[in-house]
């Protein structure tokens, strides 16, 4: 709810310039990118649900503007537990509450979130109390005596709102600007905190694992910053809850909650700004304003200010005019972005609705802001990168009173066809003006019109070979595929469609999607859906050059306490599988037997978690059983997954670092193919198959046949999606997955053909058991592929792979051709098995009977760590016979 504040802060002022011409120009590398955009939303109020009088105002801002989250209101202040419904805070008066539920307060709200749920918004509904408390329960703020009934009704409500209405929603903000009084109940960030803490239990207890939270909502951004973001960051049961930090203003950025953020213990999280709008006095107190152009402008350089400055999404303030019990005794609410007419009980765009809309339709979820450099501050603008357009956005306003010439240089973008013009002015509303094609510089000039906000919208220029090296590596047996596709990612994110996953594969070229069924802890919507189209059979929507079929992922993530379970040792994905459930087990070789039952491929996801350190700490995927069950061969393969090359690196993941692991395996005598996926779409929403495994089918096309071929060490595996491939032939025809043995140490001949689809330049290497013993730069382009040969003589059993690579980053690499001399197993350097050797030690350490991860193995310790000596031996063998 808006909240004036007296601040001294640099606000957007929209001057009017005089000058001639207004000449701008902007840069935009496709390279510099900076956070992933969650979406833009909206606030409504449930109370505003009268049948069917709502649903086109609901219409026009999923359908037109495509809001794609919504905050959803409930007012606390009125029929809402008036009354105790008993003496004990943890005993449900069900009857009692049946019937509050049923009453036409409960109603609206149901109402109105099943629609939204009929609109396809679920996860992204976000449950926000507002206003006083009733007066028992203390009014203004919490009773300090009646924190757990308070906790209480809130819970009462999220349980049948689940259980007896089956609605969906993914988020909930307990609290609403607790540091001022009216809005919600005044608390200082202490007590927010306490009551936080109990909310987020009892939530655990009732089993609505999936809930996420969002907080703290504090009226003022200065007081989020200072007070409360830096008291909910002491609480870990609190940070493994929050989804998002969240922050309220109407003056744009003028608190550093990026910095304090990026420079904290939690760096990845990101903010929303769940209120957002230019403040005006009255609207409040039932006063109407002037809905004009200079309105929605000054709101709309707030939301790129924001952006800017980091935020992940924005919510305006509100989606229409509408009544607060908390306002009173004012009559209405006029903030709407939609103004509600009373007479014909009608709701209509305002300007706002348009100016919003200019960002809001182009820069959907998924997007990311890039870096632009302007060589006009007064005229703001930003750009962004759309996936799902695979093409640049930029949004921006023309402060001057005449029209401005923009000329723009786009770098590192696969090349633009066109730019279309779209704007808002104090006349026009989402007008299309014109397509703007580049110079022959590759700029463009584009012409913007006097006072407008205005979106250009880039479209990808279609190259002359696109497509071709795919189809020339099909025609040669090797099909590209994403082993590692999900429908969902957990709380917060949308959910696809099959027949959008399937659309997707095909626009990008892939020949094999697996879909993966969450058989671990149900983070992934919907589990219990999902798990039983695991049936060992293609999807329907798969046609014979596109192959949807589910698979399943099994993890209990060790640091997600927010899950009623957590296992120490990774992610595993499992393909070929015949049925699938969920599993809940203490350690991944009891999942591993099970697949091996079905003969299915199994392996561990996340390499790109390892660096050349043994794991000390854990997170949410780290693969710390990985060399636990190569050693023990009850995995066929493993997989780096989650961002392609040129994604920004996080702090979490790790590039050539992490293949020293890999290297180190295969030293050790042990064959593992290397497998890849995008784990769509819990990498930033990166299109599929931009992480993607190429797979050799010597027959025809079939899954079983391409995960065969994965479980055979027939891949590569790239991070640049279709844009190139690494040929290896060691003696002309033995390629990666193949086994040469010779009686003596023996010359071999190696070659590696770097294909590309579009002209790149770049450096190649071949490997000889992890050592780099060839490599060459240059160019390569289509039907011209930059080759690299060598004559090496192998004088022991080793493994030859080859890699194309820049800086700290590998970007396309082979799965090995092994070599055995005289017989021998691969024993390239005992330091390596050594490794693995400290690796399990560690592990052993720390399930010790006072071992901070003995937690992990409450009933099957003594099987574990029987389970992890027998590796530790494997390894050890080695050590004795190892150079």
């Amino acid at each position: 709810m808006p909240v004036k504040f007296t601040l001294l802060i640099a606000c957007f002022v929209f001057s009017i310039y005089s000058y001639s011409q207004q000449n701008i120009k902007m840069a935009v590398s496709g390279l510099n990118r900076l956070q992933t955009i969650d979406g833009i939303g909206v606030n409504i109020n449930s109370r505003s649900w009268k049948e069917d009088e709502l649903k086109p105002a609901i219409d026009l801002l999923v359908d037109s503007m495509q809001a794609k989250i919504f905050r959803v209101i409930v007012e606390t202040p009125k029929e809402w537990e008036d009354v105790n419904d008993n003496d004990d805070p943890f005993v449900y008066n069900w009857k009692y509450y049946d019937s509050l539920y049923g009453t036409a307060k409960f109603t609206s709200v149901w109402k109105t979130i099943a629609y939204l749920n009929k609109k396809g918004i679920s996860h992204n509904i976000m449950i926000n109390l507002m206003g006083y408390l009733p007066a028992w329960m203390g009014g203004e703020t919490v009773d300090p005596g009646q924190e757990d009934e308070f906790v209480e009704m809130f819970i009462s409500f999220l349980q049948y709102a689940r259980n007896n209405q089956h609605l969906k929603f993914g988020l909930v903000a307990p609290f609403n600007e607790p540091d001022i009084q009216k809005e919600g109940p005044k608390l200082n960030e202490f007590r927010y905190v306490a009551i936080m803490k109990k909310i987020i239990m009892r939530v655990k207890q009732s089993g609505m694992n999936d809930i996420q939270f969002v907080g703290p909502d504090a009226a003022g951004m200065n007081n989020s910053v200072n007070r409360y973001i830096p008291a909910m960051m002491k609480d870990s049961l609190i940070m493994s809850h929050i989804s998002r930090f969240a922050v309220h203003s109407y003056s744009g950025y003028y608190a550093p909650v990026d910095s304090l953020i990026k420079h904290s213990a939690f760096p990845g999280k990101k903010f929303w700004v769940t209120e957002w709008n230019a403040w005006r006095d009255g609207l409040d107190d039932g006063i109407m304003t002037a809905y004009n152009y200079q309105f929605a402008a000054q709101c709309m350089g707030y939301l790129l200010d924001l952006l800017k400055n980091g935020a992940a999404a924005a919510m305006v303030w509100e989606g229409y005019d509408s009544y607060y019990d908390h306002h009173a005794p004012s009559l209405f609410s006029y903030w709407g972005i939609l103004g509600y007419n009373k007479e014909n009980k009608t709701y209509t765009p305002r300007k706002h609705f348009f100016a919003i809309s200019q960002i809001s339709k182009y820069v959907t979820p998924g997007s990311w802001l890039l870096e632009l450099q302007s060589s006009d501050s007064k005229a703001p603008a930003l750009a962004f990168f759309n996936p799902s357009r695979n093409a640049p956005v930029i949004v921006g306003l023309n402060t001057y009173n005449k029209a401005a010439q923009l000329e723009i240089s786009l770098d590192n973008f696969q090349g633009i066809e066109s730019a279309q013009l779209i704007f808002t002015d104090s006349l026009n509303n989402l007008k299309t003006q014109k397509t703007y094609l580049p110079g022959k510089d590759g700029k463009l000039k584009i012409v913007v019109p006097a006072n407008c906000i205005y979106t250009l919208v880039a479209k990808p220029a279609t190259a002359a070979n696109a497509g071709i090296l795919n189809h020339k590596l099909k025609a040669k047996g090797w099909y590209a595929g994403d082993i590692h596709v999900h429908r969902n990612c957990g709380g917060g994110t949308p959910v696809y469609s099959v027949d959008s996953l399937t659309a997707a594969m095909k626009k990008n070229g892939l020949s094999v999607i697996s879909l993966l069924a969450d058989m671990g802890n149900g983070e992934v919507y919907n589990a219990e859906t999902d798990l039983k189209l695991v049936t060992g059979k293609d999807a329907p929507q798969s046609t014979p050059e596109a192959i949807v079929r589910w698979d399943a992922e099994w993890h209990w993530d060790a640091t997600y306490t927010n899950f009623a379970k957590q296992a120490l040792g990774g992610h595993l994905v499992m393909l070929g599988l015949s049925h699938a459930e969920q599993i809940w087990a203490e350690s991944p070789y009891t999942i591993l037997e099970w697949a091996k039952k079905q003969n299915a491929v199994r392996g561990f996801a996340h390499l790109e978690y390892l660096n050349e350190n043994i794991p000390a700490e854990l997170n949410c995927c780290i693969p710390v059983d990985l060399p636990v069950e190569a050693a023990l061969k009850n995995i066929d393969f493993v997989s780096t997954d989650v961002f392609g090359s040129y994604s920004p690196n996080y702090g979490s993941y790790f590039g050539k670092q992490s293949l020293d692991v890999y290297y180190k395996m295969l030293n050790c005598g042990i064959q593992l193919p290397l497998a890849a996926g995008t784990d769509f779409p819990c990498n930033n929403f990166e299109p599929l198959g931009t992480v993607r495994t190429y797979a050799h089918v010597n027959t025809n096309l079939t899954y079983n046949n391409w995960i065969e071929a994965i479980r055979e060490g027939k891949t590569v595996i790239s991070r640049l999606g279709d844009k190139e491939f690494l040929d290896l032939k060691v003696n002309g025809d033995q390629a990666p997955g193949s086994s040469i043995q010779f009686s003596d140490k023996q010359k071999v001949n190696i070659e590696v053909a770097w294909n590309v689809e579009s002209d790149a330049k770049g450096e190649i290497e071949i490997l000889c058991n992890g050592k780099v013993i060839a490599n060459a730069g240059g160019a390569a382009t289509p039907g011209k592929p930059l080759v690299l040969k060598s004559n090496f003589v192998v004088d022991k059993s080793s493994w030859i792979a080859a890699r194309r690579v820049s800086g700290n980053e590998y970007h396309t690499h082979t799965s090995p051709v092994y070599v055995y001399i005289g017989g021998e197993n691969i024993m390239a350097d005992k330091e390596d098995a050594l490794y693995f050797v400290r690796w399990i030690d560690h592990i052993l350490a720390n399930i010790a009977d006072e071992g901070k991860w003995r937690k992990f193995f409450p009933e099957t310790l003594a099987q574990v760590r029987m389970h992890y000596r027998q590796a530790r031996d494997y390894y050890a063998g080695i050590m004795s016979a190892g150079k």
